[in-house]
């Protein structure tokens, strides 16, 4: 017991700082979810720390097709981070972008007047976000992150997402 105790105290001692400095950048993957529309969605980040604890996000976000529907999404962001330990952080979030959703063109037979076809549409929208986060890095490499945020321009919805980091 007294081994794995000390084997647990060193490996707790030897775990390096994963602070974020200035400079730093990282690259990730994310899993999305928009709740108004009940979309899922895949996308990709790239982080660069402007200063200590300060960083800009860029994330480019693509929702699955349902019901004749996709989107995506391509936002720029700033996050503070506020590290409650070595390798945990939280931080607001707020930034601005733009969405853009297509339509499929549908089919639909009306009795007495045969098949009546619509036309496939696309608009877009310049968006605002705000929200929060929280990253874990396993290691000076590697880390998880989860963000609830809401999003708005002629609407709004509520999206979360989780993803993972490489900081190089």
């Amino acid at each position: 017991m007294k081994k794995l105790f000390l084997t647990l105290c060193v490996a707790l001692f030897s775990v390096g700082a994963f602070a974020q400095e200035k400079g730093d950048m990282a690259v990730g993957a994310s899993f999305n979810y928009n709740t108004d529309a009940s979309m899922v969605g895949i996308g990709a980040r790239y982080q660069y720390f402007i200063i200590d604890n300060l960083r800009g996000d860029a994330e480019f976000a693509y929702y699955l097709k349902k019901d004749g529907v996709s989107m995506f999404t391509v936002l720029a962001s700033a996050n503070y981070l506020f590290n409650i330990t070595d390798q945990f952080a939280v931080y607001p979030l707020a930034g601005l972008g733009v969405a853009i959703g297509k339509v499929d063109a549908i089919e639909v037979h009306v009795p007495g007047v045969g098949t009546v076809k619509s036309e496939s549409t696309t608009t877009s929208d310049f968006i605002g976000q705000f929200g929060a986060g929280a990253q874990y890095f396993f290691n000076d490499k590697f880390g998880v992150n989860c963000e609830a945020k809401y999003q708005f321009g002629s609407g709004g919805t509520f999206v979360l997402a989780a993803g993972i980091l490489y900081k190089f």
